[in-house]
């Protein structure tokens, strides 16, 4: 299958986890990043048209962004076509459908079935062709 050109940044701050979704991401998408640092996240898609967040819910966030939503929130101001697709473990279903109402695109419960979080991704990423298509 060939690769889409995208711009997918992945944030986890379990190292293990974050390049097993990197390396399952990398066979569809030509650049996924992996960065834990949310405000480098944020200066990240004010520079380049960043595509996809796959965010875990279970890191602690670093830097001055505090919650999810208010990382839901700073990144829909700078791009609101930037979708976001949540990690989140069981007993954070309710956080992940907040969420998905602040903003976010969906939420994959964890462990994550990786032919779920493919089609979630492939799904946000047609989402972010479809919102920058209409823009133009």
């Amino acid at each position: 299958m060939m690769s889409a050109k995208g711009n997918i940044v992945v944030t986890c701050n379990n190292k293990g986890l974050a390049t097993a979704i990197q390396m399952l991401l990398e066979k569809e998408f030509s650049n996924v990043i992996n960065e834990s640092d949310n405000d480098k996240i944020v200066q990240l898609s004010k520079k380049i048209s960043i595509d996809i967040i796959v965010a875990d819910m279970g890191q602690e966030l670093f830097g001055n962004i505090k919650t999810l939503q208010e990382f839901i929130r700073t990144i829909k101001e700078i791009d609101n076509k930037i979708q976001i697709v949540l990690l989140a473990n069981y007993s954070q279903n309710s956080t992940a459908f907040e969420g998905v109402e602040n903003g976010a695109f969906d939420f994959v419960m964890k462990p994550w079935n990786n032919e779920k979080l493919l089609v979630t991704v492939r799904n946000a990423f047609r989402m972010k062709q479809q919102l920058t298509s209409m823009e133009q």
